[in-house]
């Protein structure tokens, strides 16, 4: 699997403060599970305002860990809000769920601490 975040970015961006990076990743990863709930249920009450918000919320969030393919994600869910089409938002939204789980792995590989979010 490749790496999600750009690393060299995101330490330039942090000037290569660890602590920095774990604070961000600690809120981060505390917010994920009510980002999960909302894209979720925008996604099934097919609301194209609901998908707009926390899709445009989810891209700035993951704009600060240099996660390019995540963004670009969140963008075409933002996009599909913005046109009032949800058709296909179910299946990116799925790949962006699977992807922040994946984001947290890495970042717990990067700063030493537990982020990963158990499964319920």
């Amino acid at each position: 699997m490749n790496p999600l975040i750009d690393q060299k970015q995101l330490m330039r961006f942090a000037e290569s403060d660890r602590d920095l990076i774990s604070e961000m990743a600690v809120i981060f990863k505390r917010s994920v599970p009510g980002n999960k709930a909302r894209l979720q249920h925008s996604v099934a009450e097919a609301d194209p305002v609901k998908l707009l918000e926390i899709s445009h919320q989810l891209k700035g969030q993951l704009s600060y860990f240099f996660c390019a393919p995540l963004v670009s994600l969140a963008g075409e869910l933002e996009e599909m809000g913005m046109r009032g089409t949800v058709e296909d938002a179910q299946q990116v939204s799925e790949r962006l769920i699977s992807g922040l789980d994946q984001l947290l792995h890495e970042l717990s590989e990067i700063t030493g601490l537990q982020l990963d979010i158990e499964e319920e």
